[in-house]
């Protein structure tokens, strides 16, 4: 993996694979969980894509493992009708999601 000067570690920022989401979906579902043991701070960057409509975005997530701040910022070229949220689970974060009847599924795809 390359590093970057002035950095002693490696960087990788690998994208995840496709994670699909489901239409109409009323009920908070999971995407993806962080560790607060291993990780206290981080920047997600983001994609929706659902039919036509996409979304870029990124997360910001710290937590002590006690409390959890949960922030985005996203553009899109129309609502994709999925909206993200985090929930502090004992010692895990977990990105979840709800999604609106679009009669379309989308895709969801991210790297830390």
């Amino acid at each position: 993996m390359p590093k970057l000067p002035g950095l002693d570690y490696p960087v990788s920022n690998p994208l995840s694979s496709d994670i699909t989401l489901n239409n109409d979906q009323g009920t908070l579902l999971t995407l993806f969980t962080l560790d607060t043991n291993t990780v206290k701070a981080a920047v997600i960057e983001y994609s929706i894509i659902r039919g036509v409509t996409t979304e870029v975005g990124r997360i910001f997530i710290a937590s002590d493992g006690t409390t959890l701040s949960f922030e985005q910022d996203k553009a899109n070229n129309v609502d994709t009708g999925v909206s993200l949220f985090g929930s502090l689970v004992g010692s895990d974060v977990l990105v979840r999601y709800l999604s609106t009847n679009t009669s379309q599924t989308g895709t969801f795809r991210y790297s830390i």
